[in-house]
């Protein structure tokens, strides 16, 4: 079965920053026009979020920022390409809620102080390990009963993809409901306890 290889470099995010074709390379196959303004995510099954402090991991140019600022208190975006940041802040000037970080990691976010972690076509260009780094520090910085809306990549589909086991694995310390299951696990991932954003405890998927 052939599998899509998408894992790249910082590198090659900083280069293609500076190009007109960025939005081409986020989202394969993407018009300029749909990139611009359309933003579909699972996002969209919370409620309740107006009083959130929400991250952006991977935010890249910052595209969903202008969907999402408006439904939280806080949006905060984090790239490691600081072009890719740069890029990002002039194009939310216009929203008084954000914020945008360059760093590789969130060593830079406070312990238990994000409401809500969002990631949109980002772990499909991480490498098994990298994963694995931001789930653990996705856990540190979310606050209990915090929610981590996710793609994860298939083993079945990606070389980077993980097996079921391998996301049993790490997201063992996660209540985890799969919305979509496609060539991605699309999840919504609830840190213990659950609270404010009523989700019931669910099973992994087997």
């Amino acid at each position: 079965m052939l599998k899509y290889q998408f894992v790249v470099h910082k590198k090659y995010w900083e280069d293609i920053a500076l190009t007109d074709k960025v939005y081409q390379a986020i989202y394969a196959g993407i018009t300029k026009e749909r990139f611009e303004n359309e933003f579909d995510s699972i996002f969209s099954n919370l409620d309740n979020t107006q009083n959130a402090v929400l991250l952006d991991l991977g935010c890249g140019i910052g595209r969903i920022a202008k969907f999402v600022a408006p439904k939280v208190k806080k949006y905060i975006g984090v790239d490691f390409a600081y072009t890719m940041v740069e890029k990002a802040i002039e194009y939310n000037k216009d929203l008084s809620n954000t914020e945008f970080v360059c760093s590789d990691n969130l060593s830079i976010i406070e312990k238990e102080s994000v409401d809500i972690v969002l990631t949109e076509q980002v772990f499909i260009h991480c490498t098994k390990e990298q994963q694995q780094k931001y789930i653990e520090e996705v856990y540190q910085v979310l606050k209990p009963g915090g929610v981590f809306v996710s793609a994860i990549p298939k083993f079945e589909h990606y070389e980077n993809g993980l097996t079921y086991e391998e996301f049993n694995k790490l997201f063992f310390n996660f209540y985890n409901k799969i919305i979509l299951n496609s060539i991605q696990l699309h999840t919504i991932s609830i840190k213990p306890p659950i609270n404010k954003f009523n989700y019931e405890k669910t099973q992994k998927e087997k």
